[in-house]
């Protein structure tokens, strides 16, 4: 389940991607591509609205089943699998510590999530998607010039290290970085020089969660190639890249044909593995409209 950009959603509408819940096969998804395409992780995003009731309550039992049950479908592929919080740093359309729910709220939640996939090696946080003020979205171009990366940066674990905390950036190719256009304008390789750089200098890592091309312009089957490659040669300070979406997708034309043709680049850029190594997968979404069928190819 994804939320709007201004961290809305009608929780009565989800449908989990999930036969047992009437819902579309997300789980034979993920094996078809990770036993088929040797891929190796997965973002599964989901609504804070629908996790819990209000800001700073107990977990809701019987929606957090319905996503647990995701993950554990997730996790039998041997898998990677990213918990990310689809709300754009909003409940509501109110910014959390800035007139909506408070940090301790939010933290509240991540101690709960936490708390229950203490012992799931395989489980990675994704704190929150795309807080958006002035920062481009998490764009890998401005994540540095904003001053995201410097501020994220002092943000260190309780021991002091930070060796686990990853900083996520998206990428689009096309002309506004939206992935609303089949058309690609640029790899923009140029973009990620400055992040480069930063993470260079600061012995830190990142991870391109989110990126993606028109199923079919030949820009894009130039551009996204000529990106993933830079990544891959960096790959000391980039951890990899997911593809956004895949299975119970989004209805949009642009999205599903992008669906289809990084299924296909994944080929390309075969994953070797967990710690430091590259991960190629697909976002598996929850949607707050029924869900749509995902064509295979």
């Amino acid at each position: 389940m994804t939320n709007s950009s201004k961290g809305k959603c009608d929780v009565s509408k989800v449908v989990a991607p999930l036969h047992q819940y009437k819902g579309q096969d997300g789980a034979a998804q993920m094996e078809h591509f990770v036993k088929d395409d040797k891929l190796n992780a997965f973002r599964l995003p989901v609504g804070w609205q629908f996790l819990v009731d209000k800001p700073g309550s107990p977990l809701n039992a019987g929606n957090m089943e319905q996503y647990d049950a995701l993950v554990q479908a997730c996790l039998a592929t041997g898998s990677l699998c990213i918990i990310d919080i689809h709300n754009y740093a909003r409940w509501d359309g109110l910014i959390i510590g800035q007139g909506g729910p408070s940090d301790e709220d939010f933290a509240d939640l991540w101690s709960q999530l936490a708390t229950k996939y203490a012992k799931s090696p395989k489980v990675a946080m994704g704190i929150v998607n795309e807080p958006h003020e002035g920062n481009g979205y998490t764009s890998a171009s401005s994540f540095v010039s904003s001053g995201s990366a410097a501020a994220l940066a002092t943000v260190k674990d309780s021991d002091g290290s930070t060796d686990k905390l990853i900083f996520e950036v998206h990428k689009y190719l096309d002309s506004d970085n939206s992935g609303t256009h089949t058309e690609c304008v640029s790899s923009y390789v140029d973009a990620f020089e400055d992040l480069t750089k930063f993470l260079t200098q600061n012995k830190r890592k990142a991870f391109l969660a989110e990126v993606g091309g028109g199923p079919s312009a030949a820009s894009c089957l130039k551009d996204v190639c000529e990106l993933l490659s830079y990544l891959n040669d960096n790959s000391a300070v980039y951890m990899g890249y997911l593809g956004w979406g895949a299975g119970c997708s989004v209805d949009d034309k642009v999205f599903r044909g992008t669906v289809l043709w990084l299924w296909w680049l994944s080929s390309v850029f075969w994953p070797t593995g967990v710690d430091g190594q590259f991960f190629i997968t697909f976002v598996i979404r929850w949607r707050c409209l029924p869900a749509y069928a995902f064509t295979d190819v």
